[in-house]
């Protein structure tokens, strides 16, 4: 039999994790665990969005794609961020 951990939860069950070897508690309640820490990031760090032009010309369209692309190739957006605003780039200039 595997022996569980014995951390309580809040609403007095027990976790039900299989204990680390060795040990009383799982992975996630050993004490003395570190939650992992993750480093702020505004929303777009390295765009400012009162520079870019209004997309309504192909050649504004042009300059704004290159900015998404440095941003993206400097790791100040993310891939997520840059398809997004690519997309968005794509629909104004096949309405243009």
């Amino acid at each position: 039999m595997v022996p569980q951990c014995h951390h309580i939860m809040p609403d007095n069950h027990q976790c039900g994790s299989p204990a680390l070897r060795g040990q009383d508690y799982c992975y996630y309640h050993r004490p003395g665990r570190q939650p992992r820490t993750r480093t702020p990031r505004t929303r777009y760090p390295g765009l400012d969005l009162e520079t870019l032009p209004n997309i309504d010309n192909p050649k504004a369209i042009q300059q704004t794609l290159s900015t998404v692309i440095q941003a993206l190739a400097a790791n100040t957006i993310s891939l997520y961020q840059a398809q997004t605003m690519i997309y968005a780039l794509q629909l104004a200039s096949n309405l243009s």
